[in-house]
């Protein structure tokens, strides 16, 4: 598989003249490496702009609450080791994937043409296709570094395969390693995990430049 990384321009492209500085509707857009918190996901094609604002959802503070609780270890501290999986699980626990209930929610708060919702909405609803998924991951990734307890950096990627397209969290720890989290494709491990299972084309084309030249 060769992925198209083209996925987020070509959003930029389609709502152009809706843009400002890069902003839609006053929000940042969520790209590779951009932060997550605060920020929107549009997406190639016309559907629901997905905002991540952590300080006007009640769920999304819930999640990182549970998820750190999932992370501490027997002493009451957060365990650096246990928060990949903490994170994996329960995103997994908390979005069940399915296209007609993301349609049906989509359809319920008429979200067809660009309009926001919260990420919220889908936990609170418990369901999500692979970018609420993988939203949800490098949110709660994301505030794992802003408190400390882990130095690395989440990226929400997508790219397009032949006709499909698909999103996933991307996880750089400090030391260069990376791991890919995708719940919808019920795949945790690394970036070289992935290249054996051939789960998807994760591979940004910086990764294959350093792997020819080792």
């Amino acid at each position: 598989m060769i992925g198209k990384w083209n996925r987020t321009r070509i959003g930029q492209i389609r709502l152009d003249t809706l843009l400002e500085d890069d902003k839609y509707l006053d929000r940042p857009l969520i790209g590779r490496d951009s932060p997550i918190d605060g920020g929107v996901y549009i997406g190639g094609n016309e559907r629901e702009a997905i905002v991540v604002n952590s300080c006007d959802s009640p769920q999304l503070q819930l999640a990182y609450k549970e998820t750190k609780q999932r992370s501490l270890n027997d002493s009451g501290e957060v365990r650096r080791g246990k928060i990949l999986r903490s994170v994996y699980d329960l995103t997994n626990e908390k979005m069940i994937f399915s296209e007609i209930e993301v349609a049906r929610i989509i359809n319920k708060h008429s979200l067809n043409e660009d309009g926001k919702v919260s990420l919220g909405i889908f936990l609170q609803e418990g369901y999500g296709v692979c970018r609420h998924m993988a939203l949800l991951s490098a949110f709660l990734l994301e505030k794992f570094v802003e408190e400390g307890y882990i130095r690395g950096k989440p990226s929400v990627d997508r790219n397009s395969c032949f006709h499909n397209a698909h999103a996933w969290c991307r996880y750089k720890n400090h030391s260069g390693e990376v791991y890919i989290l995708d719940s919808a494709k019920n795949f945790l491990g690394t970036l070289e995990d992935s290249k054996e299972r051939m789960v998807w084309e994760y591979f940004r084309d910086d990764d294959k430049i350093a792997i020819s030249d080792e």
